[in-house]
């Protein structure tokens, strides 16, 4: 990995908006996500994330998206917010982790390559443990009627157009978390 040099990758005031860059507001006070200060010590996304939360109830969260870049950024902002998230890149390796990880919501890109989103909400589904809670959640740039209707047909509870706003989707989650049903014993 090469060192940058001091001045380099500064933004620019004329410049567009840093898609790095995320702005969030999940149970708590606002807050932006920008890329570290280089430092001596590791940072830990859910260090103090329920101190940043407290009203949110932590809930599994699965993203499924093959575009690396997206699936990072949900993952730390879904961190920061006191989630426990893990992602995967593909379909295979979505319904694999699911078997172990056993996630409350699953934040699922439709667009994925080989194995579309469809197909895992579907399996997932089938995979379903009765009286287990699981959320599926589509994760798409196609938001017409007729594409909110298949999502539905495949398993699908929300069908969630992108851009989605940060701020919405931590409300998303944050609301799920705090159903009694996803609730572990003794919380």
């Amino acid at each position: 990995m090469g060192s940058k040099q001091a001045g380099e990758n500064l933004p620019n005031e004329d410049a567009e908006p840093n898609p790095a860059q995320a702005h969030a507001a999940c149970a708590g006070p606002a807050f932006s996500l920008s890329p570290p200060a280089l430092s001596d010590t590791p940072a830990d996304p859910g260090q103090h994330a329920q101190d940043t939360n407290p009203g949110a109830s932590r809930c599994r969260v699965l993203v499924v998206d093959d575009d690396d870049a997206v699936a990072e950024s949900t993952v730390l902002l879904l961190q920061v917010a006191g989630h426990d998230v893990r992602s995967a890149a593909s379909g295979e390796a979505a319904l694999e982790l699911a078997r172990g990880f056993r996630p409350q919501v699953v934040l699922l890109d439709i667009g994925l390559r080989g194995m579309d989103g469809y197909e895992v909400a579907r399996q997932l589904r089938q995979e379903q443990v009765s009286g287990e809670e699981l959320r599926l959640m589509a994760v798409t740039g196609n938001g017409r009627e007729e594409d909110q209707a298949r999502s539905m047909a495949a398993g699908f509870d929300r069908h969630l157009v992108k851009p989605v706003p940060p701020d919405a989707l931590c409300e998303l989650v944050d609301e799920i978390g705090r159903l009694p049903a996803n609730r572990t014993p003794g919380g």
